[in-house]
């Protein structure tokens, strides 16, 4: 028989940790709310045509890249991909946003695992 007594302070301690948990998570949204918000002038300039430089552009999307798990910042990478005058840079960093962000693996009814 399980004394719930010598469990209570197990349960507090995890409590603790998942409290600091989600103080790490709502911190992490608040700082990439903010590279978003700093990315976003750059992506505008990118998008208006300000920007034609194919290794700025890149240097852009290598940086997006890192917060595509976020909506906002996945729709400026696509906005940048679809205006894009560089058909090679759409072709490689579609590619490169396919290998990191999509789940390509192919799911086979019939494998033992």
């Amino acid at each position: 028989m399980t004394n719930w007594l010598q469990i209570i302070p197990c349960l507090k301690a995890a409590d603790r940790a998942f409290s600091s948990l989600a103080g790490d998570i709502e911190q992490m949204g608040a700082f990439t709310r903010a590279v978003i918000s700093g990315y976003a002038f750059a992506t505008n300039d990118i998008i208006a045509g300000r920007v034609k430089d194919r290794n700025d552009i890149e240097r852009h999307l290598d940086h997006l890249l890192d917060y595509c798990y976020d909506d906002e910042c996945h729709l400026m990478y696509s906005k940048i991909l679809d205006e894009s005058k560089h058909p090679g840079l759409v072709a490689d960093y579609g590619a490169i946003y396919d290998d990191i962000w999509c789940d390509n693996t192919i799911e086979d009814d019939d494998s033992p695992i």
